[in-house]
C-alpha cells in the first residue's frame, strides 16, 4: 500500500472506480485516457487497445521506461500535446484536445478523463464513446469539472457516482461514470 499507483499498476482513483473498472474491462475493449501513470498499466493489463494522451514530456518518459511497457507496445498509443498553443491560453485552441476532437465517432468502449482540461474533454469525448459504453471523470467532486459533467448529464447518460477512499490517499474522493444510452 505504499507502492506510487506507477509501481502499483493502479489508477490513482477511488477503489471503488477500481473495483467497477476491474469489472466492466473484458479484454476486448478500445480505451482512451486522459493522464498517464498507474492507470495506464492496469489499462494495458485488461483492454485489447490504449490510446494515452498526456501533457507532461518527463512524466510521459518516465512511463515509457518502465520496463513493464515493453510487452504492452503493440496495443499502446500515446500521445504527448501541450495543453495550450503559445499564443493562447483559451481551451478550445487546446493541441491536447485536439486529439479527443480527431478522434472516430463511436469507436470506443471507456474514456478515462484524469488528465487536465477535464470539463472540455468529458465534452469532447461524448461522441467517441459506443453505445453501451463508459465515461469516467476521477476527482468528480471538483466544482470546475461542473460545466462537462452537466453535459452529460442532460444529454441522457445515467450517471453512477463511485466515492471512498482511494489508492494511495488518506482521504475521500469521488469519481463518477456515465454509461452512454
Amino acid at each position: 500500500l505504499k507502492s506510487s499507483p506507477l509501481k502499483a499498476s493502479l489508477p490513482w482513483m477511488t477503489y471503488n472506480a477500481i473495483f467497477f473498472l476491474n469489472n466492466l474491462l473484458k479484454g476486448n475493449e478500445n480505451v482512451f485516457e486522459t493522464g498517464c501513470g498507474g492507470s495506464t498499466i492496469f489499462y494495458l493489463e485488461r483492454v485489447q487497445s490504449l490510446l494515452s494522451i498526456e501533457h507532461e514530456t518527463s512524466w510521459l518518459e518516465k512511463l515509457k521506461r518502465d520496463r513493464r511497457m515493453l510487452k504492452y507496445s503493440k496495443k499502446w498509443e500515446c500521445d504527448r500535446k501541450d495543453l495550450h498553443l503559445e499564443k493562447s491560453n483559451n481551451a478550445d485552441e487546446s493541441p491536447y484536445l485536439d486529439v479527443l476532437k480527431e478522434l472516430p465517432d463511436n469507436s470506443f468502449s471507456l474514456g478515462s478523463i484524469d488528465g487536465r482540461l477535464r470539463s472540455q474533454s468529458l465534452i469532447n469525448s461524448a461522441n467517441k464513446i459506443i453505445s453501451g459504453g463508459h465515461l469516467l471523470l476521477d476527482n468528480s467532486d471538483r466544482k470546475e469539472y461542473s460545466e462537462g459533467m452537466k453535459y452529460l448529464n442532460n444529454i441522457g447518460w445515467e450517471e453512477k457516482t463511485l466515492n471512498g477512499l482511494g489508492y494511495a490517499q488518506e482521504w475521500e474522493s469521488y469519481s463518477c461514470v456515465w454509461k452512454k444510452p
